[in-house]
């Protein structure tokens, strides 16, 4: 038997019975989780952010076929125009979203195969690393819990909320990773901390925030644990590494946020003051497609799970009954101490009693909603509840305990498994601009209305906003005084060549909106420009003759700052990485020796 309380299966034959059944529930929960996806493979569903998903998807993967790489500036209602939405915007999901399209699945294929692959990711790094504690069924509950706790699958089903899901997805990850490198110490641990973090860092920059403290103390518990100064710098290079590879992205978010009119987002009905979690609402089942409201009358779920509340109380009262008996703490008795103490916290940070000290600490704001904490919550109760292992010794209880587990989750979380509803795909005009807009109502029989297709990144305090009722020019360019034709040579998001006869001096107006990094090269020369009218356009003058005009978007300092110290971060861990591996290569075959 090992320190997890597993031990290997006698000849019992209800012992075999119960493993069998056990490996048949754990592959219907899996079949469960899958199946909303193989069913409705044709079907958009209708959730929150679904249309930003929809044009922001098969704008970022244009973007990267056209060249642009890191994607900042993609087109979004109509060729021509565009916003620089992933300098702010958390890219990573999109960046992965490339990996399947590029194998030629069409658009909505892709998006599901990714998502699905992140879901079955988060459960597969949480039984990695709760299998180190807990053992196998340990491993497993925390994994099933994790990939069935409601708030996950609201992200998916309610919200769409892909940067988010990707973080939840990939923060299990993290600790197995860590965890293996100070149990191993190998290469490939260390550069698997890295990757993973910086994936993780790229996909929701919040829910960085959130997990920042517990990683920072979860390092702690791993010094204690193994008394090593030497692996805690390196594991912590490993860490900051990951989060500089990121640099691309954070770096411009950062320091051009300053340029958008974006700020406006997290003030009014985007304040965290309207969207404290109420008490009760922990514990309700209620399940809706709603929005997040003021007060207590949410049209969303934000309950944390009736089985994860089972399991965390079952888990505290034996770990209380076994020190009282044992009356001593073992390592991993101070993980689901921790872990118990991250979920207090996690909840207090949701409820308005907390509102002193969201008010004290500084860019909390950006927060907007305080239940983002139930990102935090379902990651310690998972634990927690894998936890129960540790003190159920015998087999065949171990073994029913599972069983027990795996059918309530099902039985609990499975019916939340779908969206409001679904739409065909191919009623879907994705060339209809008020579609594109988010103001399509009645798309075929359905409605599916959005409003947060952004339309408000443009140049602050000197530019207003594009309003959704903007008429869409006939033309991308329009000739303002003096005479002139033009023809298009090549139009992409960042970059784009017009033909230009200009029977006289002429000044044009170029339909692209104005930010930092657009540049105006007439004829292979940097040629001044204005954008000082009232929504930004880009407006040249254009001499008599014939011209090729070239608009192009480009990185500004901070941007190719940021594109430097990613790269150098990648590459070194890539080399310290090999070169531990190396160094343990020869001290496994100098043992072997000896």
């Amino acid at each position: 038997m090992d320190s997890s309380g597993e031990r290997s299966f006698g000849q019992d034959p209800t012992e075999g019975i119960l493993k069998f059944l056990a490996i048949a529930v754990t592959v219907v929960a899996v079949a469960v989780l899958l199946w909303p996806f193989l069913v409705n493979s044709g079907m958009i569903m209708k959730a929150h952010d679904i249309l930003f998903q929809l044009v922001f998807t098969r704008q970022f993967s244009s973007a990267f076929l056209d060249g642009q790489f890191p994607i900042r500036y993609v087109d979004t209602y109509y060729p021509g125009t565009g916003v620089p939405q992933f300098n702010f915007y958390p890219p990573g999901f999109y960046y992965l979203y490339l990996i399947p399209k590029l194998f030629g699945l069409p658009n909505l294929a892709a998006f599901n195969f990714i998502s699905s692959l992140l879901w079955l990711s988060s459960g597969f790094f949480m039984y990695l690393f709760s299998r180190k504690h807990f053992g196998v069924l340990g491993g497993l509950t925390s994994a099933l819990l994790y990939v069935f706790a409601p708030y996950h699958i609201l992200q998916y089903y309610v919200r769409a909320s892909m940067a988010e899901f990707t973080a939840i997805s990939l923060a299990p990850g993290i600790f197995w990773a860590l965890n293996s490198y100070w149990e191993k110490q190998k290469g490939r641990y260390f550069f698997a901390t890295t990757i993973i973090f910086g994936a993780f860092s790229l996909s929701h920059v919040l829910t960085t925030a959130i997990f920042g403290p517990v990683i920072v103390l979860f390092q702690i518990f791993l010094l204690l644990k193994y008394r090593s100064k030497k692996i805690f710098i390196s594991s912590s290079v490993s860490l900051l590494f990951g989060f500089l590879i990121s640099s691309f992205f954070v770096l411009p978010s950062i320091f051009e946020t300053k340029y958008t009119q974006s700020q406006g987002t997290f003030t009014g009905a985007g304040s965290y003051h309207l969207h404290f979690v109420c008490p009760l609402q922990i514990f309700s089942n209620k399940w809706d497609y709603g929005p997040s409201l003021p007060g207590c009358e949410d049209q969303m779920s934000f309950q944390i799970g009736v089985v994860h509340w089972i399991l965390l109380i079952i888990c505290i009262g034996l770990l209380i009954n076994f020190l009282i008996r044992k009356g001593k703490f073992e390592f991993v008795h101070w993980l689901l101490i921790s872990s118990g103490i991250g979920l207090v916290i996690s909840i207090f940070m949701m409820f308005d009693i907390s509102s002193f000290v969201w008010e004290k600490l500084p860019y909390f704001g950006y927060f907007q909603f305080p239940w983002r904490y139930l990102t935090l919550i379902i990651f310690c109760t998972s634990v927690v509840g894998g936890g129960i292992f540790l003190f159920i010794k015998n087999s065949v209880q171990r073994l029913l305990t599972y069983l027990a587990i795996v059918i309530l989750v099902i039985a609990f979380y499975s019916g939340y498994l779908h969206p409001a509803y679904y739409i065909p795909e191919n009623i879907i005009n994705y060339n209809n601009q008020n579609f594109l807009k988010g103001l399509e109502k009645d798309v075929g029989d359905h409605e599916i209305i959005h409003k947060s297709v952004p339309s408000g990144l443009y140049y602050k305090d000197v530019t207003k906003v594009l309003p959704k009722s903007f008429v869409v020019p006939s033309s991308e360019v329009e000739v303002f005084s003096g005479k002139a034709t033009f023809y298009k040579t090549d139009l992409k998001a960042n970059y784009k060549v017009y033909g230009i006869n200009a029977q006289e001096d002429s000044l044009l107006r170029f339909y692209t909106n104005y930010f930092p990094g657009w540049q105006v090269y007439m004829d292979g020369q940097k040629t001044p420009f204005s954008f000082k009218n009232e929504y930004g356009f880009i407006d040249v003058s254009v001499p008599k003759g014939n011209h090729e005009v070239v608009l192009s978007f480009e990185d500004t300092p901070i941007r190719k700052a940021g594109n430097l110290i990613s790269l150098f971060s990648f590459f070194t861990a890539l080399f310290v990485a090999f070169f531990m591996e190396k160094k343990m290569r020869v001290k496994e075959r100098d043992f072997t020796i000896a």
